[in-house]
């Protein structure tokens, strides 16, 4: 009996070493496609950061909005509780608070659009496009993966896994899902990711940069994964950073930084409302 026991421990570490990255990920896809469900029991606040440089690293639009995030069955409600930002017009920086301006150029349109369809997807329970991150079983189909070995990751035992578009798969070079290429940090007790980086995995097509004189650089994401209080896991920072130019000579750095923080789990079965939320926070 005692030789048993022994070789059994001796055992387990090599059971736990045959898992291939596909089981690892196929147990992410399933317990991230679980998540989101986990997610809409929770209220949080969200801080985004986005500026708009132009070629010489001068600020031409920068903005930092803050909100109460309340997931909901269908998607996240968002109610603005603080904003802030400058754009330059005629050589001089104009302040807004509370609301949008009305003007802004080009650089106030690309951080409108950049901020509501890379933190505000309408079919997401956290905000975030699960076409950046391969991490569900709809988006896990489109790649190929590799285990490159286990790690300690703050204290936790931890998978890296590297991935790739697979050859056959075709993406629409006009949508943001894809194809991209990086790496996981998988937990090996919770098959939850994180951290997530990924890149695009080829450049834009020349057809696109000559017919619309449109070029994208350095474009890619980086998110990390927390797990709060009540057993979920949840994104609480998100980023990005790329450079673009368009119309054949307008040129712009552009940076995105999310956070998210303050979770709390609240009754599924019952309405929270923000009228609520505030009254709360007084």
């Amino acid at each position: 009996m005692r030789f048993a026991a022994i070789a059994l421990l001796c055992l387990a570490p090599l059971c736990a070493e045959t898992l291939t990255a596909d089981e690892i990920m196929r147990r992410v896809a399933a317990n991230q496609d679980n998540a989101q469900e986990l997610r809409s029991a929770y209220v949080y606040h969200q801080k985004i950061r986005i500026r708009s440089l132009d070629s010489k690293g001068k600020v031409r639009h920068e903005e930092t909005s803050e909100y109460t995030a309340l997931p909901g069955p269908q998607r996240t409600a968002k109610e603005l509780v603080f904003l802030s930002g400058r754009y330059l017009n005629k050589g001089k920086y104009v302040t807004y608070e509370t609301k949008e301006p009305d003007n802004g150029g080009l650089d106030r349109e690309i951080i409108r659009d950049l901020k509501n369809e890379l933190t505000d997807d309408a079919n997401s329970k956290d905000g975030l496009q699960h076409e950046l991150f391969p991490l569900t079983t709809s988006e896990m189909a489109k790649y190929t993966f590799q285990l490159k070995g286990e790690e300690t990751w703050q204290h936790m035992r931890a998978y890296r896994i590297t991935f790739q578009p697979k050859p056959t798969h075709e993406f629409e070079i006009d949508s943001s899902e894809g194809p991209w290429a990086g790496e996981v940090v998988i937990s090996a007790d919770d098959f939850q990711p994180i951290e997530v980086v990924t890149k695009l995995a080829h450049g834009v097509p020349m057809a696109v940069k000559v017919l619309l004189g449109t070029n994208i650089h350095g474009l890619g994401f980086s998110v990390r994964y927390q797990k709060v209080e009540g057993g979920a896991w949840f994104p609480v920072s998100y980023g990005t950073e790329f450079s673009i130019r368009v119309l054949f000579g307008w040129a712009r750095t552009i940076t995105v930084a999310l956070d998210n923080s303050d979770f709390k789990k609240v009754d599924v079965n019952s309405t929270v409302k923000f009228a609520e939320l505030s009254e709360q926070r007084k």
